[in-house]
């Protein structure tokens, strides 16, 4: 059976700093954790340097966004577009799995269109024709988009898992998958097992939250029979932990660890933090966009490069390298009137912000 990893979200742990949150996660037994908040891309070097240091991955981004993308003007669909895109860069270049995509939110944005169209059918068409764009730049960057249902409370549009895979069954579009939030779950699947099994492969991401919002092991949620099921699919994925409205404290959260860690069948014990090196920090492939992010943040000096064809000498020292130093001023006026080198750019692919159309 694969391994399932657990995540928790970044606001819901202690710390005042990134690296602080991090290192909290750490502690408390979470392999990695959920960035959730606005204008995420602004702390990319910050949530870079974090996971580097504490081997915390960073397992997803849960953006809080303003604009819709099911919305009924054009240019407040541009605007989600483009925000979603710069979320999908941040997730390449943190080594995320995907950045999680909730269409609309509330009762519909659109005017009633009847008979020329079924309000369901325009909103499939319009979400339809945004998400190939999107795809492309999850594959670009090597992340996917997470396509999440809300129960009927929080959005009229795509509420059980279903619906949400028959939209990216349709869609046809490799970086475009599934989130399954076992809250929601809970409200709207008359067997969520079942709806697990159906979806099978195209859910990337999960949501742990108890039937009362809080953290899991406070509610009625049956996880050890949702988690059984997603070993037996063969999932590997993130379990993340996303509790409302109140902020748990250190005990809460090591208990709640605890809890998920004996459901996964897994024993809640503290990573190790890593001397320098980024151990599970990001994907193998993204580990070097993890590096190219915190450049700048730290800059040593650059090593002094001996003349080409020059054999290499042991360095003098005591008496010997005082006179050594002694022959060779003109070394110095040399250097001098070198010119400078062109200094490499540390701008970061997510730095730029995206004009609307």
């Amino acid at each position: 059976m694969a391994s399932i990893k657990l995540a928790v979200q970044d606001v819901l742990v202690p710390g005042g700093s990134a690296a602080a949150r991090f290192e909290s996660a750490r502690k408390l037994g979470f392999d990695g954790v959920e960035l959730r908040g606005r204008e995420l891309w602004r702390k990319q070097k910050e949530f870079a340097k974090a996971a580097l240091d504490t081997g915390v991955s960073v397992s997803t981004l849960c953006p809080i966004v303003e604009p819709q993308m099911l919305a009924a003007e054009l240019s407040e669909r541009e605007a989600a577009s483009d925000e979603a895109k710069r979320n999908i860069e941040l997730a390449g270049e943190l080594g995320a799995v995907g950045v999680i995509l909730v269409p609309v939110f509330g009762p519909s944005r659109l005017p009633d269109l009847t008979p020329f169209g079924d309000p369901t059918e325009i909103e499939d068409k319009l979400l339809l024709s945004q998400l190939p764009e999107l795809n492309a730049e999850a594959s670009a960057a090597g992340t996917y988009v997470l396509v999440e249902p809300l129960n009927r409370y929080e959005t009229h549009y795509l509420n059980r898992l279903a619906q949400a895979v028959d939209i990216v069954k349709r869609s046809r579009l490799s970086n475009v998958k599934v989130m399954a939030d076992l809250f929601h779950m809970n409200i709207e699947e008359a067997d969520p097992a079942a709806a697990l099994r159906a979806a099978g492969d195209l859910v990337e991401h999960v949501h742990a939250s108890d039937s009362n919002r809080g953290l899991p092991g406070t509610g009625h949620i049956d996880f050890k029979s949702a988690v059984a099921v997603l070993s037996r699919m063969g999932y590997g994925g993130y379990l993340a932990v996303e509790a409302e409205p109140e902020v748990p404290g250190p005990d809460a959260l090591a208990k709640c660890a605890g809890f998920l860690r004996e459901c996964t069948g897994g024993k809640a014990t503290p990573k190790a933090a890593p001397k320098g090196a980024a151990k599970g920090a990001a994907k193998g492939a993204a580990r070097g966009a993890v590096k190219e992010a915190v450049k700048g943040a730290e800059s040593p000096a650059k090593p002094r490069r001996r003349k080409r064809g020059g054999k290499s000498k042991k360095p003098a020292t005591g008496a010997a390298a005082k006179k050594t130093e002694a022959k060779k001023p003109a070394a110095k006026k040399t250097e001098a009137k070198k010119p400078a080198g062109k200094k490499k750019s540390s701008r970061k692919r997510g730095g730029r912000r995206r004009r609307s159309r």
